[in-house]
C-alpha cells in the first residue's frame, strides 16, 4: 500500500492509537553520511495501516452497537406496538359491545316505555268502566229494593190467595165427594196442588173406560196439565173457568165434553 498526501497528512494530524507512534514523534537524526537532502520524514506504513485498520474497527464497534442499540429500541418499539395494537383491539371490541349493550338497553327502555304507556292506557279505561259499573250497580241496587218490596206485596197477596184457596178446598171437599157419587168419578191428589179426575160410566158400550183430567189449583189462574182423550174445547172451558172461578160447573162442562165426544166416535163406528 502507498502512502498518499492524504495519508500522509492523516498520519500527522491524528494520534495514532494502539502503535504507540504518533506523528509528532521525534525522527532520529541521519546515521554516518546522510545529507541533509534526504532528510525526509520517514513513515511507517504498517502503523498507519495499523492505526486506519484500528479506526475503522473503532466504526465497526461503534455501527454494531449502534444497530444493537437501534435493533433493541426496534424490537421495544414493535413490542410497545403491538401491545397498544392488542390494547387498542380490546378497547375497541368493548366500545362495540358497550354500543351494542346501549342499543338494547335503548330498546328495552323504548319497549318499556310503550308497554308504561298501553299500561296507562288500560288502567284509565279500566277506571272509566269502573265507574260506569258502581253507577249501574247503584241503579241496580235502587231497582233491588224496588223489587223487594214488591215481592213482599206479592208474597201477601199469594198468602192471601193460599188462604182463600185453602178455604175453598175445604169448603169444596164435601161437594166433592158428593159429586163422587152423583157424576161417577174419582178425585186423587197426584203431587203438591195438583188433582187429577178420573171419569167412568160415560161410554155406554165400554162403562170401565176412563176420561182423564188433570188440573193444577196451586196458582192463581187454574192449569190444565193432562186431558185423555183430549177435548177440542178444552181451553175455552179453562179460559171460563178463570173467568167464572166456577170449578164446579167446570168438572159438569168437561164430564158433558167427554160424554159428547164419546157419542160422536159412536156414531162414526
Amino acid at each position: 500500500m502507498s502512502a498518499t498526501p492524504q495519508h500522509v497528512s492523516l498520519a500527522y494530524s491524528t494520534p495514532l492509537r494502539h502503535s504507540g507512534f504518533s506523528a509528532h514523534t521525534p525522527i532520529p537524526p541521519p546515521a554516518g553520511n546522510q545529507t541533509a537532502e534526504l532528510r525526509t520524514p520517514q513513515i511507517r506504513l504498517e502503523f498507519i495501516e495499523r492505526t486506519i485498520k484500528d479506526q475503522i474497527d473503532l466504526l465497526d464497534g461503534f455501527s454494531k452497537r449502534v444497530n444493537a442499540i437501534s435493533r433493541g429500541r426496534n424490537f421495544a418499539a414493535r413490542k410497545e406496538f403491538a401491545a397498544l395494537a392488542d390494547t387498542y383491539a380490546k378497547l375497541t371490541k368493548e366500545i362495540a359491545e358497550l354500543e351494542s349493550e346501549d342499543a338494547e338497553v335503548s330498546r328495552t327502555v323504548q319497549r318499556e316505555a310503550r308497554e308504561l304507556e298501553e299500561a296507562t292506557t288500560s288502567r284509565n279505561e279500566k277506571l272509566t268502566q269502573k265507574a260506569a259499573l258502581e253507577s249501574q250497580r247503584a241503579e241496580l241496587a235502587r231497582s233491588l229494593a224496588e223489587t223487594e218490596r214488591n215481592v213482599s206485596v206479592i208474597a201477601e197477596d199469594l198468602q192471601s190467595m193460599r188462604i182463600l184457596r185453602d178455604s175453598e178446598t175445604s169448603l169444596a171437599l164435601p161437594v166433592c165427594e158428593e159429586y163422587e157419587k152423583v157424576l161417577e168419578m174419582k178425585i186423587t191428589i197426584v203431587r203438591d196442588g195438583y188433582l187429577r179426575f178420573v171419569f167412568d160410566h160415560i161410554n155406554e158400550r165400554d162403562l170401565e173406560r176412563e176420561y182423564v183430567f188433570t188440573v193444577n189449583v196451586a196458582q192463581r189462574e187454574y192449569e190444565i196439565e193432562e186431558c185423555e182423550p183430549a177435548l177440542p174445547e178444552l181451553a175455552a172451558l179453562t179460559h171460563e173457568l178463570n173467568e167464572t172461578r166456577d170449578f164446579y160447573g167446570f168438572v159438569r162442562m168437561v164430564r158433558r165434553a167427554f160424554s159428547e165426544l164419546a157419542r160422536s166416535e159412536r156414531r162414526r163406528r
